[in-house]
């Protein structure tokens, strides 16, 4: 995994969903700060992923866990394009 998706990502134990060890997810908070230091809108990066600002939202909020490498991908271009 690149530096990049290891900065928009973290790792969380697996006790709470009956596993054991640690499982990496999306760091919603890290996307959140990503996209404000772009100063990109919400809905122009959730335009270019092609998602509703409101999942991208939830996303940022920790309400949503999409799966790492498809997201990450779309995140990343959806800044450069975005308006």
């Amino acid at each position: 995994m690149g530096d990049e998706k290891k900065i928009l990502t973290t790792l969380v134990s697996c006790d709470s969903c009956g596993g054991s060890g640690t499982k990496r997810v999306i760091d919603g908070a890290a996307i959140r700060r990503r996209r404000l230091n772009r100063n990109k809108t919400l809905r122009s990066v959730a335009k270019c992923m092609g998602i509703s600002a409101s999942y991208l939202s939830d996303i940022e909020l920790g309400r949503r866990r999409p799966e790492i490498e498809p997201f990450i991908s779309q995140f990343l271009k959806a800044l450069e394009r975005a308006q």
